[in-house]
């Protein structure tokens, strides 16, 4: 076997998937030379921006989310207690069970039956991507080239040993960190939308990590370009990035850092209406066909939330001052109002969708808010700060249950029913 190609004995694992599913083994310094790590960075560009279609594009093969610096101190920790008892003879525990999963494509228009180390190193150059089979289908041949090998998932433990092996200094711990092996599953062969699928399923399904990536991968992948996950996921973008939005800056994107609400929660409300049945159905369905009805939309629930924040001012978030650097910022921290945070924000979705039924959103985007804002003045501000206030009955943290409850009191103070 030629030193230019990395040699991983395979199984090939079969579950009716349609490409191949191969187990083998990797050491840590093999995969350190070829792997590469993509993750999520929150979007800052508005969809309905003149280059929106090149932003989108660009986040196209993007599936990872960021790395947690507690999570890697913990695995970097976990490493470091293994690894010590293995030098005191201590019982040490296998470090990581679970596979990492690894995305690699194979080399097309060769022989596999006639693979040997001559047309190997043949075959071989320094910007090959692609991988090649051996003629029995137990090995499989990865060309040492940098960032061909996508980790699809497992990349906090792969980057916890690279932390505790960054510590070492002795050549001996070095050698035995770099021949740590990790178990491997890898897809051969799966497209950028076959990848995001994976991995939404295994850290969406398997163990709980914010919906709000699932609606930013899926939401920019390819095959999803028309579907009501982009669609939900562009009207997020516009509304927490565009300058004409009163709810810009208030998105937590990824669901982390700053801001009122996570991403997922106000995609989650936005895509109930857009399925079939919601309000905003024909216009999910025109989105489909390439239409650009969802613009309306998105003037809709500017013209909904700038009408909001001028009937209960009052119950308007507060914005922050960052000590550091001057910059004002949302924060739901210590607001004292829930009009925005996770109870008030899905109670006046529910509302929002009451309302689009009865005001005609073709309207200029000003006569529009006038239209919504005739609704919302059947409830005062003193009121509404009642209603929303942090201390009062909807004040507590809860789930769909209590914003429904809210919804159905505004409901009635407005006479929408």
């Amino acid at each position: 076997m030629q030193s230019s190609y990395i040699d991983l004995p395979i199984l090939t694992v079969h579950q009716w998937q349609t490409n191949a599913m191969l187990a083998s083994k990797i050491s840590f310094a093999d995969l350190w030379q070829i792997h590469r790590l993509t993750w999520r960075e929150p979007a800052s560009h508005d969809p309905l921006a003149p280059s929106a279609a090149a932003s989108l594009r660009g986040h196209e093969e993007e599936t990872q989310r960021h790395l947690n610096a507690e999570r890697l101190r913990k695995i970097r920790r976990h490493v470091q207690k293994t690894f010590e008892a293995r030098e005191t003879g201590d019982r040490a525990w296998g470090l990581f069970p679970t596979s990492l999963i690894l995305a690699l494509r194979e080399m097309t228009g060769y022989e596999r039956e006639s693979l040997d180390d001559g047309v190997l190193s043949g075959l071989y150059a320094a910007d090959l991507e692609e991988c090649l089979m051996g003629p029995d289908g137990d090995h499989l041949y990865v060309p040492r080239n940098a960032k061909l090998c996508l980790i699809v998932d497992g990349q906090h433990r792969f980057y916890g040993v690279k932390q505790f092996r960054d510590e070492l200094s002795s050549k001996q711990d070095l050698a035995a960190v770099d021949g740590l092996e990790f178990p491997a599953t890898i897809l051969l062969d799966y497209d950028t939308y076959q990848i995001g699928e994976v991995f939404a399923k295994v850290n969406f399904e398997q163990k709980p990590v914010n919906r709000s990536l699932f609606y930013d991968i899926l939401g920019t992948l390819p095959d999803f370009e028309y579907s009501d996950i982009r669609l939900a996921h562009n009207l997020v973008l516009h509304l927490n990035n565009a300058s004409n939005s009163p709810l810009r800056g208030m998105v937590k994107l990824l669901g982390t850092g700053r801001g009122m609400f996570s991403q997922a929660s106000f995609a989650d409300h936005v895509e109930a209406g857009l399925r079939h049945g919601g309000v905003w159905y024909r216009v999910a369905r025109d989105f489909a066909n390439q239409g650009r009805r969802w613009e309306e939309l998105a003037k809709y629930l500017r013209a909904f939330f700038t009408a909001v924040s001028s009937a209960y001012p009052t119950c308007w978030p507060v914005e922050k001052d960052d000590k550091k650097t001057g910059e004002k910022y949302f924060s739901a921290y210590g607001q004292p109002h829930v009009t925005l945070k996770t109870t008030g924000l899905g109670a006046l979705m529910r509302l929002s969708k009451d309302i689009y039924s009865r005001v005609d959103s073709s309207k200029p985007e000003r006569d529009l808010e006038k239209d919504i804002a005739s609704y919302l003045g059947k409830l005062d501000d003193k009121r509404a700060a009642k209603l929303f206030s942090s201390s009062g009955d909807y004040g507590k943290a809860g789930g769909s249950a209590l914003q429904q409850k809210l919804y159905l009191k505004l409901s009635e103070a407005l006479d929408l029913k």
